[in-house]
């Protein structure tokens, strides 16, 4: 199990002889992984305890460069180093699980580094959006989508911290719960109660951490609010702004086409009488033209023409639309096939046929006798 990146809880078990008393007993543990930028397999921990020789085995799985290992290898050789030969062979040997506290207590540590990284970057991306709130920059509709973006991610962050720190509870509580089966407080010596103090210290401060970190993912949810709000009102501004252009443009084609009303009767009449069709000879009576028909011919053959072109031009495009969702419907109806029997004939006595495919017989009614064959 070690080294597996699958997050398996604690296990501990123990080695009875006789009068029930424990002759061994096994702990192991993995702990979480902090770094979120970087992958690797998690530092797994097995402890092996002989009470009839109190000898103690750990075996430990970690990746490469483990800030946890090259801290713990700090402690032994400052350990090693300053106290004296005679008391080096009892070092940690004053509790069994004196290198799991220790492991514990250096997670912790190593996961303030990776809180403080995403402290700042959260209140990076809060600053941001506090300085578009008071107007201090432009409200770039660019600038928006990214800081939204980055709240997702502080998201994603604070998810995957809270995740670790309940996998350092349910390590730090099932170290305290194994130590606490194997030695009785009443019973064994104070020297023990060391060890429970410090892993209280590590489940306690995790839970607090945990806590900041729900608070931190709610006061996200707020700031992802504020800014879907900002967006939204630059583009309610957007849209007064172009409803606004709008009727500007709605009050000038208004003025042209009242314009065009206006002048366009008396510019057809001056059209007409500059034609040549009427004439006054010597201002007694008017006179038409012989040619007045051809006129009138050709000025209704280019309406029509106009209109015609006009209406297979609107016809063309709305075949253009529609091509699409008839081309749809005929694939899907290739596709599945007809399924529906062709029901071809009822009779008046109110008998019918099943098509021959489906061979169910014929199926007949008279009256209220009827009978199936």
């Amino acid at each position: 199990m070690l080294g597996r990146p699958d997050y398996w809880a604690p296990v501990h078990h123990w080695d009875t002889g006789q009068g029930d008393k424990i002759q061994a007993f096994d702990f192991s543990c993995q702990h979480p992984r902090w770094n979120l930028q970087v992958q690797g397999a998690p530092l797994s921990v097995y402890m092996r305890h002989d009470v009839s020789k109190r000898e103690t085995i750990y075996l430990i799985s970690h990746k490469r460069q483990d800030s946890s290992i090259y801290a713990l290898k700090n402690v032994l050789e400052i350990a090693l180093r300053t106290s004296s030969k005679p008391a080096r062979p009892g070092i940690f040997l004053d509790d069994p699980f004196d290198m799991h506290v220790i492991l514990s207590t250096l997670s912790l540590e190593a996961s303030k580094h990776h809180v403080q990284r995403f402290r700042r970057f959260m209140w990076t991306q809060i600053n941001k959006v506090d300085d578009q709130l008071a107007s201090l920059q432009n409200r770039d509709r660019t600038q928006l989508s990214e800081l939204t973006k980055q709240l997702q991610v502080i998201s994603q962050n604070a998810d995957s911290h809270i995740a670790n720190a309940d996998v350092c509870i349910i390590t730090a509580t099932g170290i305290r719960d194994a130590h606490a089966r194997i030695f009785d407080a009443p019973v064994e010596p104070f020297r023990h109660q060391q060890v429970r103090d410090s892993i209280d210290y590590v489940i306690d401060s995790m839970q607090k951490q945990k806590m900041w970190f729900l608070n931190y993912k709610n006061r996200k949810d707020s700031t992802m609010s504020l800014v879907y709000n900002l967006v939204t009102q630059q583009d309610a501004a957007n849209n007064i702004g172009l409803a606004a252009d709008m009727k500007r443009d709605s009050t000038s084609m208004s003025a042209i086409a009242s314009l065009t009303m206006v002048f366009l009767p008396g510019t057809f009449t001056a059209a007409i009488l500059d034609g040549g069709i009427f004439s006054s000879p010597g201002g007694s009576h008017v006179t038409v033209n012989g040619i007045w028909w051809f006129w009138l011919l050709l000025t209704l053959v280019l309406t029509l023409i106009t209109m015609g072109s006009w209406w297979l031009y609107r016809r063309k495009k709305d075949a253009e639309s529609l091509n699409p969702i008839l081309l749809a419907d005929t694939n899907a109806k290739t596709r599945t096939g007809s399924t529906r029997p062709n029901l071809k004939s009822f009779s008046s006595g109110g008998s019918f046929s099943w098509p021959n495919r489906y061979s169910l017989g014929r199926i007949g009614s008279q009256g209220e006798g009827g009978k199936t064959d």
